[in-house]
């Protein structure tokens, strides 16, 4: 005997976006990165050389970005370009930019309850990070 309730198609009630390729950490030539776990008071310092104790050259803010891999390391530091500038960060300090946005696919249903997706069914989206 069935109860007479329906039961919704979940899988028709929201979008299914996966998360954006991760490289696990490895770097390429010419990739931006952006200043991590670094306080707001505090600042990333460039250094001459891949060593605590060598001068520094510059400094960068934290969440600062334009920081450009130029592709060696020396343990756990990598030689960066920020602004004209180029030294040695610790590769800790550093992150890869996350990716400037990803595709999902999207249901004529759920284009409809979101509003602000305009999509038929079977189409991809792109929608860019906020």
């Amino acid at each position: 005997m069935q109860s007479g309730r329906t039961v919704p198609n979940v899988g028709d009630s929201y979008a299914y976006a996966p998360l954006p390729p991760t490289n696990r950490g490895q770097l390429t030539p010419g990739a931006d990165l952006t200043v991590i776990n670094v306080g707001p008071y505090d600042v990333l310092k460039m250094r001459e050389d891949a060593r605590d104790d060598s001068p520094v050259i510059d400094t960068i803010p934290p969440n600062g970005k334009g920081v450009v891999y130029l592709g060696e390391v020396q343990g756990s530091w990598i030689f960066v370009q920020y602004d004209r500038a180029k030294g040695w960060v610790e590769r800790r300090f550093v992150s890869p930019v996350a990716s400037r946005g990803w595709t999902y696919p999207v249901t004529a249903s759920n284009a409809r309850k979101r509003g602000s997706l305009e999509a038929i069914e079977g189409q991809t989206v792109s929608e860019m990070p906020r």
